[in-house]
């Protein structure tokens, strides 16, 4: 999970590893399925993706971009929520 990537990484100084980011990937399948054909989780923007909007930036740092590299509907989704006002 994230908090175990980010204890590991952030408390301890380890490395993470391929097997760290399995739960995340399997999370990231959720995100891509829940999606569907949507721009946002359940349509409009809302709660539900300002939750997710701080995951975002940290997936890089996990070493989870390349994860999301490979799925146009995860990519168009961080992209639409690193534009939004409150992103920043």
């Amino acid at each position: 999970s994230i908090v175990h990537c980010v204890v590991k990484k952030f408390f301890k100084s380890q490395e993470i590893t391929e097997e760290d980011r399995k739960p995340i990937y399997k999370n990231l399948e959720r995100i891509e399925t829940y999606l569907g054909d949507k721009e946002y989780l359940i349509g409009e923007f809302s709660m539900a993706d300002c939750i997710f909007m701080p995951i975002v930036p940290s997936l890089q740092v996990f070493g989870c971009h390349g994860y999301i590299d490979k799925s146009l509907k995860l990519q168009g989704y961080s992209e639409r929520l690193k534009h939004r006002p409150g992103f920043k």
